[in-house]
């Protein structure tokens, strides 16, 4: 007995010892596997650089989108080259892409490109507060001369543009001069005069300046907010915007009611404070949010034409457009949209299973409606709404009745489409 147990000891330790050996086997390949897979990140990563395209006009959108690339390769530790070629553009976008460039770790390579374009006005600007400031062969720089060319402005942006040149150890004097004679010059000159670090006639050309020669670059594209905000930003459509909000406003104020003029006014009053810039993109969008949650709800207490749940429909997307947008508030393009067709989608259903209802109702039980009594919840002006059943109906009357007076229901009439009771006051003949 004492010798079998001896056997079975001696043969169960090899194998308990091969147990643990091949515990740590699969230890050690599990960690060569993550720290591998970890390296093989880190060197896409490396080997990643961003690009976006600055084209046109600088804008609100414009700012929006460089701001938004530039918080993505932070993301991944990417460099960013910016390809400028532009007129020129609005000042306050201007300085918030040249702020988001001064204040990133990452390096950002401003390059006008391609052949033929220009870098002026506001694109002097950006080119100068690149880490990396590089031209294509035959493009230009300069024409920063501001307007209205007053002394407080040209000063101004003097020592502006001058305090950029200086933060890239540029030449301070000769970037004064893009802004006091309007001085515009090519490349070579550029070069020359210390405003940039070189030429690069294509891509391969620019990451030989940053010595990532094997990397690849990923172009940014620029998204549908930033192409809205684009638009948005044009002074004339902010302008534009602007009066038809008033307008809208004033209209609805004067003939009374809330409809088309007055949910169209608000939308395009809140539009435009982007547009001027009065409000940042968080708030509007929570804005257009609350508008559009009470526009739906108020489409499926008030019956009507559908006006509310477009309105709402409408502010709803926007809003939740905008506030995607956020860099604290990250969500995809198709979740966004998604989201946002859900929620309008539930919302017409529910508005068009309670209208169905109320139609069913009086279509199968016309007989039953006349003669009941119930009280008035919307001041009837002609038409109005009221409460018959525990049920809330649109309704007309041929004189006014007060909110809160009772009336009888004498009829079911159709009104411009839709399922309307015809009432009076109670005791009237």
């Amino acid at each position: 007995m004492t010798k079998s147990k001896s056997i079975n000891y001696i043969r169960s330790f090899p194998t308990s010892k091969n147990k643990l050996f091949r515990n740590i086997a699969v230890i050690i390949i599990i960690i060569t596997i993550v720290f591998t897979s970890f390296q093989v990140i880190a060197t896409a990563q490396e080997n990643t650089v961003y690009s976006i395209t600055i084209d046109g006009e600088i804008d609100g959108g414009t700012a929006h989108y460089v701001e938004r690339a530039i918080s993505k390769a932070e993301e991944e530790g990417s460099p960013l080259i910016i390809k400028i070629d532009t007129p020129g553009g609005l000042l306050n976008p201007t300085k918030d892409i040249v702020t988001e460039i001064q204040n990133t770790d990452i390096t950002v390579v401003t390059w006008i490109t391609p052949r033929g374009a220009w870098g002026y006005s506001a694109g002097a600007f950006i080119t100068l507060a690149g880490d990396i400031a590089l031209m294509d062969h035959e493009t230009s720089i300069g024409s920063a001369e501001p307007r209205p060319a007053d002394n407080k402005t040209v000063n101004a942006m003097t020592e502006y543009i001058a305090t950029i040149a200086d933060g890239q150890n540029r030449s301070v004097s000769e970037a004064r001069k893009f802004v006091t004679q309007n001085l515009n010059i090519n490349a070579t000159e550029a070069e020359n005069r210390n405003l940039i670090d070189g030429s690069a006639k294509d891509e391969n050309e620019v990451l030989q300046e940053l010595s990532m020669e094997d990397a690849v670059i990923e172009e940014i594209e620029k998204g549908f907010t930033a192409q809205l905000l684009s638009l948005l930003t044009n002074p004339t459509v902010a302008f534009l915007l602007l009066l038809l909000g008033i307008l809208g406003l004033v209209t609805e104020i004067t003939t009374g009611g809330v409809g088309v003029p007055g949910i169209g006014g608000g939308i395009a009053l809140i539009l435009a404070f982007i547009g001027l810039m009065i409000l940042e993109l968080s708030t509007v969008g929570i804005l257009l949010i609350i508008l559009g949650v009470v526009l739906l709800t108020a489409e499926y207490f008030e019956p009507g034409f559908g006006v509310f749940g477009i309105g709402g429909a409408i502010a709803l997307f926007l809003g939740i457009l905008f506030v995607g947008e956020e860099p604290y508030f990250e969500i995809s393009s198709e979740i966004l949209m998604g989201l946002v067709a859900v929620i309008i989608g539930i919302s017409f259903f529910v508005i068009w299973a309670v209208r169905k209802s109320q139609k069913r109702e009086v279509e199968t039980g016309m007989e039953k409606m006349k003669g009941v009594e119930g009280k008035v919840t919307k001041s009837l002006d002609k038409d109005g709404v009221v409460k018959v059943r525990g049920e809330r109906w649109a309704a007309t009357s041929k004189d006014n009745i007060e909110e809160g007076e009772n009336i009888v229901v004498k009829d079911i009439v159709e009104k411009d489409g839709q399922t309307t009771l015809l009432v009076e006051r109670v005791g009237e003949k």
